[in-house]
């Protein structure tokens, strides 16, 4: 008990080290710079190549799956990359129809629609596009997560259902009629839900996944259970594509936060990573090895890049 205390004291220690010369940055030598420096369209740029090189790699085979990093889409705006996101990117560039579905432990939700204003959600729900997400997200759910006969729960779009029409015909003329057909075609539906009364109640439980209208109705409440550890998979593509839940999230940059890992798993991964990564071999760490450990992961205010060749692979050398 005594040593882990002392590795957590070091390990703080090193924290404090690490930061140091951030704050020393920040308060002496960035004022000195245009603000542009914090945020510079070159680093974007690089983002951008590298978004592009990784798909070109899918396309000729290379790779087989990709995991995007979170990316600032208003920087990376330009004429070559006008996307609102990494699934919208993926939609024009590769095989199949992209569905977003983030998931945790816990919890799984799709969206019918993805980066659109609020103002054009309703527009651009249809029953058509409605069946065609159920289709995709019962695929996905039986195909790659294992799940026999998936049973979904579908959000109305409205406050309470619509309220029989008093709040909005959406559920009664678009989603009502559209869980009725899906349900006739197999796919075990049910509907429509308010999502605040099936999200406070955990009636969410009761489902294998939420297909939610839009963005925030659906990920608001699973980033509130699951933040640290959800997953943006995206379904209905020819390949694997992930990312972690979370955004740039630039609101807590240049605080010097780190974060002592306590979760087993999460840690397991972080040191199959660095080992990977140092060594370019594969090790097999256990719950008892990573126990005598501390990782920490660091939120850095913002990342600098160099562009270089990439590493020939063996069989060009």
């Amino acid at each position: 008990m005594k040593v882990r205390v002392l590795i957590h004291k070091l390990s703080l220690l090193l924290v404090r080290m690490l930061v140091l010369p951030i704050r020393f940055y920040q308060r002496f030598i960035s004022p000195l710079f245009p603000p542009a420096c914090r945020f510079t369209p070159t680093c974007s740029q690089y983002a951008v190549e590298a978004l592009q090189k990784a798909v070109e790699d899918l396309k000729e085979g290379s790779i087989d799956a990709l995991v995007t990093a979170p990316i600032n889409k208003d920087m990376a705006q330009s004429e070559e990359f006008h996307f609102t996101g990494h699934t919208e990117f993926m939609a024009a560039n590769l095989e199949g129809e992209p569905m977003r579905i983030m998931c945790s432990e816990r919890l799984r939700v799709g969206l019918v629609t993805i980066h659109i204003p609020v103002a054009e959600v309703s527009q651009s729900i249809t029953k058509e596009k409605i069946i065609s997400s159920l289709t995709t997200l019962r695929s996905t759910l039986k195909q790659d997560f294992g799940i026999v006969e998936p049973r979904i729960a579908v959000l109305s779009l409205n406050p309470h259902a619509g309220e029989g029409g008093m709040l909005g015909s959406e559920e009664q003329e678009i989603i009502k009629p559209a869980i009725v057909e899906a349900f006739e075609q197999g796919t075990l539906a049910f509907g429509p839900f308010p999502a605040d009364g099936l999200f406070a109640s955990g009636g969410y439980a009761k489902y294998d996944a939420i297909l939610a209208m839009y963005h925030d109705q659906g990920l608001a409440p699973l980033k509130i259970l699951a933040m640290n550890n959800g997953v943006n998979f995206t379904a209905g593509l020819s390949i694997v594509r992930t990312s972690p839940a979370h955004g740039v999230a630039y609101d807590i940059a240049g605080k010097g936060i780190a974060e002592i890992v306590e979760d087993v798993n999460q840690k397991m991964d972080a040191m199959t990573v660095l080992m990977r990564t140092q060594t370019g071999k594969e090790f097999a760490f256990t719950e008892k090895l990573v126990s005598i450990v501390s990782v920490i992961r660091i939120t850095a205010d913002y990342y600098t890049a160099k562009k270089r060749p990439a590493p020939q692979r063996p069989e060009e050398e």
